[in-house]
């Protein structure tokens, strides 16, 4: 699929899969260093307390983590989609290392259907609006076996009680399965209802997410000041602006009315 095709399916069935975007280098730099950082997130808070509070097999801030995720916002692949669909203006509201280890991924703690972003679905009740970009960058493979990822195509911007989500037998009627080769990517409407399929191999199912949005939102952590001085200076001009460096809130209605067109 084109850069073209990409754009208007995430317009009309809320995603798209883009298939090898990354190079077999840079796939297995990120699977070692999301490995590594597993294991030293386990040792410094324990698996236990990580379980309990929802973040086992998230990887956080890694904007600050590695080499790997440095090249990756220095390519920047299918960001000309991102920008298309956004504006030039869409920043980071979120990155991070996702794992669904062996026996995780739906119908486990803490996977569940959801949609991203849930506070603009009720506030902007347009469901062609799209708020941003979610980019999931599969490092291994993904299927049906270690947990490609289940979304609702066309279900962007629905309230909990309009989409049926837990019934099962909507869900074998309509949900669809991602399933690519790693390298790959699955950009969708973070408005989509989505969620991390069943991982029923024996080794863990990992992917990079980066979720971009409009120049008018708040994102989730400050990469602004928890990526430290020197890897923002080993950052080009527009991996530093897409992390929110030196990024101001604007002082007026004119100003934020002015960030983007749709808005």
């Amino acid at each position: 699929m084109n850069t073209a095709g990409v754009i208007a399916s995430i317009r009309a069935q809320g995603y798209a899969v883009f298939p090898r975007v990354l190079p077999p280098d840079l796939v297995r730099a990120l699977g070692d260093r999301i490995d590594e950082l597993r294991r030293e997130d386990e040792t410094r808070f324990g698996k236990e307390y990580l379980y309990r509070i929802g973040q086992e097999g998230f990887i956080i801030n890694i904007a600050d983590r590695g080499e790997a995720f440095e090249r990756l916002l220095t390519i920047r692949p299918a960001m000309d989609v991102v920008d298309a669909i956004l504006g030039p203006g869409a920043f980071l509201y979120l990155f991070q290392g996702v794992i669904v280890p062996p026996g995780g991924g739906l119908g486990a703690y803490p996977w569940k259907w959801h949609c991203d972003l849930f506070h603009v679905v009720r506030e902007v009740r347009d469901r062609t609006f799209i708020p941003g970009v979610n980019c999931l960058f599969f490092v291994d493979d993904v299927d049906a076996r270690n947990g490609g990822t289940w979304i609702f195509p066309g279900s962007q911007g629905l309230l909990p009680d309009e989409i049926p989500y837990t019934d099962e037998q909507y869900q074998a009627r309509t949900a669809v399965q991602v399933s690519a080769p790693a390298g790959s990517v699955v950009m969708f409407n973070p408005l989509l209802w989505h969620c991390a399929g069943a991982n029923h191999t024996d080794r863990d199912r990992r992917a990079v997410k980066m979720l971009m949005v409009r120049d008018w939102l708040m994102p989730q952590m400050d990469y602004s000041r928890s990526v430290r001085p020197e890897v923002l200076s080993r950052l080009d001009g527009e991996a530093r602006r897409i992390l929110g460096h030196r990024r101001q809130v604007a002082r007026s209605f004119e100003e934020v009315a002015s960030m983007s067109e749709e808005w």
